[in-house]
C-alpha cells in the first residue's frame, strides 16, 4: 500500500516538474489591502463566522483573520506552499508532494529519514504575523490532531516576497491548543432565546393558550429536579413542567 502511494507522488512530480530550488515559494491566506480589509467584516455576516482562537489570556480575538480558502489569496498561498515544499527537499525528506489547491486537511506530505509519512498545513501572509491570525479549517485542525507529532503548521511571513520570507514551523500543533476563544459569529449556531426563556422566579413570561393567542403571568416558583425544571404560575395551584420553546420571556412593557 506504501508503495502504490509513492508511485502516485513520482507520477504527481512528472505533471508538476519542480520549481528551481531555493528559497523562493509562497502560500494561501491573506491577500494585498483590499482583500484584508474584506476580511474584517464582522463574523456573523456572510461566509467569515464560527472562528475559534487559540491561545491564552493575553490573545486578542479580535485581531485580523487571515483566511487562506478565500480566492484572493490562493496565488500567494500556491506560492507559500512551492516554497516549502522545495526547503522540505533541501532538508533531505523524500517523496515531497505539494498538493496544491484546498487539499483537505493538509497542503503537502512527504516522508521524513525515518521513514515516518508527514503532513503539512502551510499558512501564507502579505507581512508580519504581529496582530494577525491565520485560520485553520475544522478538516485541518482535525488532520493536526489525529496526526500528532507527525503533522506540522508552517507560517510564512512576507510571502509576498519570498526573499524576505520569515518561516515558523509549529510541529504537533494541536498540543499547545489551551484555550480556545469562540467569537460572536457563534450566536447564530445556538438555539433562538432558549437558554433566556428558562423559567425565573418573578419573572413574567407569555403562557400559549389553546386558541393559539398567549397571556403573560408572573413565575411565582421554579422547582429543579435533576434536568427537569418545573414551575408555578401566578393564580395556579399545579405546577407545570418547563419544556424548551412553550413559554417565552414577556417584553418589559408586558410586565407592569
Amino acid at each position: 500500500m506504501l508503495e502504490i502511494h509513492q508511485r502516485r507522488m513520482d507520477l504527481n512530480f512528472l505533471k508538476h516538474p519542480k520549481s528551481p530550488v531555493g528559497p523562493e515559494g509562497n502560500k494561501k491566506s491573506a491577500p494585498p489591502e483590499k482583500s484584508k480589509r474584506k476580511l474584517l467584516t464582522p463574523s456573523g455576516k456572510g461566509r467569515d463566522r464560527g472562528h475559534v482562537v487559540a491561545g491564552g489570556d493575553d490573545v486578542n480575538p479580535l485581531s485580523v483573520l487571515y483566511d487562506d480558502e478565500i480566492a484572493s489569496n490562493k496565488e500567494m498561498g500556491a506560492a507559500a506552499e512551492q516554497y516549502i515544499g522545495e526547503r522540505l527537499k533541501l532538508e533531505g525528506h523524500s517523496n515531497v508532494n505539494v498538493l496544491g489547491g484546498n487539499n483537505k486537511g493538509f497542503d503537502i506530505e512527504y516522508f521524513d529519514e525515518h521513514g515516518n509519512y508527514c503532513y503539512v498545513e502551510v499558512k501564507s501572509l502579505p507581512g508580519k504575523w504581529k496582530g494577525s491570525h491565520v485560520m485553520m479549517s475544522n478538516s485541518q485542525y482535525q488532520h493536526a490532531v489525529t496526526k500528532g507529532d507527525n503533522f506540522s503548521l508552517y507560517v510564512v511571513e512576507n510571502a509576498t516576497e519570498l526573499k524576505n520570507a520569515i518561516v515558523t514551523k509549529i510541529a504537533n500543533p494541536a498540543k499547545h491548543f489551551t484555550k480556545l476563544f469562540l467569537d460572536s459569529g457563534w450566536k447564530e449556531f445556538g438555539e433562538k432565546n432558549s437558554a433566556n426563556n428558562i423559567p425565573v422566579e418573578g419573572e413574567y413570561y407569555d403562557i400559549p393558550l389553546d386558541d393559539g393567542s398567549f397571556i403573560t403571568k408572573q413565575v411565582v416558583k421554579v422547582e429543579k429536579n435533576g434536568t427537569l425544571t418545573s414551575y408555578y404560575l401566578e393564580g395556579e395551584a399545579n405546577r407545570r413542567l418547563y419544556k424548551p420553546h412553550t413559554i417565552r420571556r414577556a417584553n418589559k412593557e408586558w410586565e407592569n
